[in-house]
């Protein structure tokens, strides 16, 4: 009785413990999975905030290039005087534009009737083609709604759809009126590869997850699945409409601005709105099937049946199978914890105990900072590795870390020899029963390169590349913040700017070819950078146009050096031309003052070139 009392025991024993391991990997089970649902969420949120974010500043920067476009004195020249020779300057110069950057297939003026005057297309690798047949466009649906907007100062936006073959080409036209004296003249429109423009955000981003972009009406613009695609154009996909397909989520895309739905099915889909310039909302949406969700813990999910089993099996075979568990509990110990987390990981590991003094490196924190476990081994690894030149922040840091016990960011890491690392620097803390600090465990992972080339990014995204000059988005930004510096501080910032054009500098490239016109170019920008001051700004933002920006310079300063600059060109045997010059004082208002030194560029070139004329800001302007 004794033994079968002792066999029941166990037996009941071994049947709640195997219950309660069951439960416990199915609650883990269920945990892992929803952690990965939240964090694919929270990635998906974050892909799309990046989404919204691209397709906003692109607009702007299509509306800001229009907006440019049409202050051009070129433009102007042309439709009052719409010759031959105008239309090939205009077209000209807009042929300086980046198409690539900007995903251009074509800039058109076109006249109040729908009749085309002027036109750039560009095609593959940003080549242009010029003088093309000019076509009435008076019927095309982007014109005519062009025509019966409202509101004259803003570009409506029109998408259009072309067969070429068995493939569909979507074209975003963005068309902005063009008024001289207040009267409406015409339109200039340009028109952008759609199907291009998402490729580009999507490199940017490198997306992990495909962002189907949705029309106010439910159709795809853009999704997982190319077949279902333009149901607004095609009929034979409006039943892949999103109102037909999924009501309940689109009645919940409208109800508010963005958010998560899990459908009855167990599909989950992050959505937001997107509101662009001048044309309906768009909706952003990401859906993951059930089957794709519970795909990615797969591994999680057989780990975890796997253990169960084993657990199972042990508590049937092992006689005392509770005091088994306490022992391996009990025989857990901190070491075992370090060596785990050191070990697992594939990034540079460092563990030091409270006073930061070292406990044990991988090899790949020897790769990285060339270190051995030998050389750190009783020195302070705070001080040696991490930058002295910002205690205030490295205090920071530490206090973080003592109160949260756990700190990531961008860290500079200094190896031996004195070479000086970018990491990305996770500090965790461990802790003892009592909540005291034992050890650090610090991982780093080598971003050198990828910051060096973001650097080098960054220096090209801001250069002119024949004469490496700041280009013309960078002086657009310098000049951004100088009129802020003036709206700011407006009794004590005084600046001026100034425009420098090469006077026939057509007539070079004619007679002596590009290359001739390319060397003027580079020997015009280095005479300017070498006559200027070291605190001024200088952008080459055309062809042969460039822009001063000079801080803390009145107006005649500024024209005597100005004039300096332009006697310096006009005398050195290595021109053959000079150049003509237009400055303003600079107000807060940059747009205006642009437009006075432009005038009185202009003015320059009509009293006869080699000049250098001044527009005051408070002169009136056209």
């Amino acid at each position: 009785m004794v033994n079968k009392h002792w066999i029941g025991y166990l037996l009941a024993v071994c049947l709640f413990l195997g219950a309660v391991v069951v439960l416990f990997y199915m609650a883990k089970y269920e945990n892992i999975y929803q952690k990965n649902v939240s964090a694919i969420t929270e990635r998906a949120k974050t892909q799309i905030a990046y989404t919204r974010h691209q397709i906003t500043q692109s607009e702007n920067e299509i509306d800001a290039m229009l907006e440019l476009l049409s202050q051009s004195h070129l433009l102007h020249d042309f439709v009052s005087d719409p010759t031959d020779a105008n239309r090939q300057t205009v077209e000209a110069s807009w042929s300086t534009f980046p198409a690539r950057q900007y995903s251009l297939e074509q800039i058109t003026y076109i006249d109040a009737d729908g009749q085309e005057m002027a036109k750039a297309s560009f095609l593959h690798h940003a080549s242009v083609t010029q003088n093309q047949a000019y076509q009435d466009v008076s019927e095309a649906s982007y014109f005519i709604r062009a025509r019966q907007w409202p509101d004259k100062t803003q570009s409506p936006r029109q998408l259009e759809l072309q067969q070429m073959g068995e493939e569909y080409i979507p074209h975003l036209y963005t068309v902005h009126p063009y008024s001289m004296h207040g009267v409406l003249q015409g339109y200039l429109a340009v028109r952008r590869n759609y199907a291009d423009i998402q490729s580009d955000r999507e490199s940017a981003l490198k997306q992990q997850y495909i962002v189907s972009i949705i029309t106010a009406d439910g159709d795809f613009l853009q999704g997982r699945y190319r077949e279902r695609l333009y149901g607004f154009a095609l009929k034979e996909r409006h039943k892949y409409n999103l109102s037909k397909t999924h009501p309940a989520l689109w009645k919940k895309m409208h109800d508010r601005e963005s958010g998560v739905f899990l459908s009855e099915n167990g599909s989950l889909h992050i959505y937001s709105t997107v509101k662009v310039n001048y044309i309906e909302d768009l909706f952003l949406l990401i859906s993951f099937p059930q089957s794709e969700l519970v795909a990615q813990v797969e591994d999680d999910r057989s780990s975890a049946v796997q253990h169960a089993l084993v657990m199972i099996i042990l508590i049937v075979l092992c006689a005392l199978p509770t005091a088994y568990l306490i022992f391996i509990y009990q025989r857990r110990s901190l070491e075992s914890k370090l060596a785990t987390a050191a070990l697992n990981g594939m990034s540079a590991v460092l563990i030091t105990d409270k006073n930061h003094h070292m406990v044990k490196v991988n090899r790949e924190f020897e790769s990285m900072t060339g270190y051995t476990e030998h050389q750190i081994r009783y020195g302070n690894v705070r001080k040696l590795l991490f930058d002295k030149r910002d205690p205030s922040g490295w205090f920071n840091i530490w206090e973080h870390v003592s109160r949260e016990h756990l700190w990531e960011g961008e860290l500079k890491v200094h190896g031996r020899a004195g070479v000086e690392l970018t990491t990305i620097t996770r500090i965790q803390a461990l802790c003892d029963q009592d909540g005291k600090i034992t050890n650090y465990i610090i991982s780093l992972v080598d971003i050198t390169e990828r910051k060096e080339l973001e650097e080098r990014l960054r220096y090209l995204s801001e250069r002119d590349g024949l004469t490496h000059l700041w280009n013309r988005r960078k002086f657009e930004e310098e000049l951004r913040n100088e009129t802020d510096l003036i709206q700011r501080y407006p009794e004590n910032h005084i600046s001026c700017l100034a425009l420098v054009d090469i006077d026939n500098f057509k007539r070079i490239n004619d007679e002596r070819g590009h290359d001739e016109g390319d060397r003027v170019i580079r020997l015009v920008s280095h005479l300017l950078s070498e006559n200027t001051r070291t605190t001024d700004f200088v952008a080459r933002i055309g062809g042969e146009e460039f822009a001063i920006i000079m801080p803390h310079t009145g107006l005649s300063e500024a024209e005597r050096v100005l004039n300096r600059i332009r006697s310096c060109i006009a005398t050195d045997p290595r021109v053959f031309t000079t150049i003509s010059i237009g400055v303003t004082d600079l107000t807060s208002d940059g747009t205006r003052s642009y437009k006075c030194a432009d005038i009185a560029l202009y003015e320059s070139k009509a009293i006869g070139r080699n000049r250098t004329s001044v527009c005051h800001s408070s002169d009136e302007i056209a």
